[in-house]
């Protein structure tokens, strides 16, 4: 994945849904008894068989946990999450009081959508009352929303199908992310070169010019350019490439000349990074300057020589076609030309 993108859940390969629930903090907790003795309070989220429980803290009113807990949607047959605020007893654990909601009213939350903000919920008894002689429950601050793995908080939940990792070890769990990448067309038209020198004679024009064009693992080549044995050839022909968006691999342009024994040697080349702004239609063709492909034994020769080759060019247009969808087939044999639906 590209550093310089932000991605986001929609773009994944295969998105896993979770309930996430971020347990900030209380405040305003009863005590224990007419005595004024403070609660040793700790907060257990409940998704139907799963649980996650917080640490408990001692003798306090407003306590802090600042934990998440992340619980798969898969195979879940439960229609409400429970919040419970407890109290650590010796013998047994007392509940506090609860807070409840129902899965449908959850909000769903995928990046780079905005973090949700906690929110203060008042606690209620088993008989969904709020005061217990005259005095209130406290209140919970939390932020319950359906997220995926790819959520920036995931890695710091506890997760519910990894509960058999103590929390220090959590920290060192990491999730695999994978996006798909954005695909687009690149069209490249190779049009015409002027003043070509051939490989052989210096002092003459190549005999048979072609051009090879390269992103990445796609490679694509032109006819030979007319009139053969021209300083000048004309090609006119077009070529489309699958891109990424953005590209990580830059369009090289070669130009080559056919010798004998059928092989190929290179005039100049001209590396050109893809173009990133969307451009639905065609762009007027430009002059690019060759440089000469220096060879292993020619670059430690000299590596502080020009590769500039003086005065030799290639007319180039190359463009990004927004208006078509990529397809499965090669580039060069499409069918599928109908516009994409979102252009």
């Amino acid at each position: 994945m590209v550093a310089t993108k932000m991605s986001s859940a929609y773009d994944m390969v295969e998105p896993i849904s979770y309930v996430c629930v971020s347990v900030v903090k209380a405040r305003d907790l009863p005590t224990m008894d007419i005595t004024g003795t403070l609660l040793d309070p700790y907060v257990e989220v409940k998704l139907g068989d799963f649980n996650g429980v917080t640490r408990h803290l001692e003798k306090i009113a407003n306590p802090v946990w600042r934990q998440m807990f992340a619980f798969p949607t898969t195979h879940l047959q439960c229609n409400q999450l429970q919040v419970i605020v407890k109290h650590k007893g010796m013998l047994h654990d007392d509940l506090v009081g609860h807070v409840v909601f129902n899965m449908s009213d959850i909000p769903s939350r995928l990046p780079p959508d905005n973090r949700l903000a906690p929110e203060w919920y008042h606690l209620s008894d088993a008989h969904g009352e709020r005061f217990r002689h005259g005095h209130s429950l406290g209140e919970i601050m939390l932020a319950v929303w359906l997220g995926t793995h790819a959520d920036e908080a995931f890695p710091e939940a506890w997760h519910s199908d990894v509960h058999t990792l103590s929390r220090k070890g959590l920290t060192n769990t990491r999730t695999k992310v994978y996006y798909c990448p954005k695909l687009i067309y690149l069209k490249v038209a190779v049009i015409a070169a002027q003043d070509l020198i051939g490989t052989t004679e210096k002092d003459r024009p190549p005999a048979q010019a072609i051009a090879e064009i390269q992103m990445g693992r796609q490679i694509r080549r032109t006819r030979l350019g007319l009139p053969q044995g021209s300083a000048n050839p004309t090609w006119n022909e077009e070529f489309l490439f699958v891109a990424s968006e953005p590209s990580e691999d830059p369009l090289v342009v070669t130009v080559e000349e056919k010798v004998d024994g059928g092989r190929d040697e290179p005039i100049g080349r001209v590396i050109i990074p893809v173009p990133h702004k969307d451009v639905a239609k065609s762009l007027p063709s430009k002059w690019f300057s060759l440089s000469h492909v220096m060879l292993g034994d020619e670059a430690a020769v000299d590596v502080t020589a020009s590769t500039t080759l003086a005065c030799s060019k290639i007319q180039l247009r190359v463009c990004l076609e927004t208006a078509y969808h990529v397809t499965y087939e090669p580039a060069q044999y499409i069918s599928d030309l109908q516009p994409a639906a979102a252009f």
